[in-house]
């Protein structure tokens, strides 16, 4: 991914904690609403809640992504009335000495383009894992 400008608008990750569908959609008006938020989108889909009953329902319940630049994120975030539930996600990085490090974790355009199509379509090969951790490892491409 690399270092990104603190000034240079990217899709930014954010998990909202003790999500519920009710503070999804009014957290995510209330960022349409500040200055300096470009675009949000949680995405959302029919998931099976029973085995006879589908619910129209974030596809990942906790996350929400926004495209700003870092540092109005961090400006809107530090508004702790409206925005304290909202983290940033973090990822580990090296540098050139194998130092480990946590940066933000940040999507290009191209990224969060293709994730959306892919999230707004309804097709049956496209399957959101609840757990991914057993299906992968680190550095496996998915």
């Amino acid at each position: 991914m690399g270092t990104f400008k603190e000034n240079e608008l990217h899709w930014f990750p954010l998990r909202i904690r003790n999500s519920s569908l009710s503070r999804l959609e009014t957290m995510k008006e209330r960022l349409e609403l500040q200055q300096g938020i470009d675009e949000t989108y949680a995405p959302m889909g029919f998931i099976k809640v029973s085995m006879k009953k589908m619910d129209f329902a974030p596809i990942l319940m906790n996350y929400i992504f926004v495209r700003s630049t870092f540092s109005r994120l961090v400006s809107v975030k530090s508004n702790l009335d409206q925005f304290e539930p909202l983290r940033f996600i973090m990822h580990p990085v090296y540098n050139e000495k194998f130092e480990r490090h946590s940066e933000v974790l940040y999507i290009s355009d191209k990224m969060m383009a293709d994730f959306i199509r892919i999230t707004k379509e309804e097709n049956d090969k496209v399957i959101f894992l609840n757990n991914p951790h057993y299906a992968f490892k680190p550095s496996h491409a998915v």
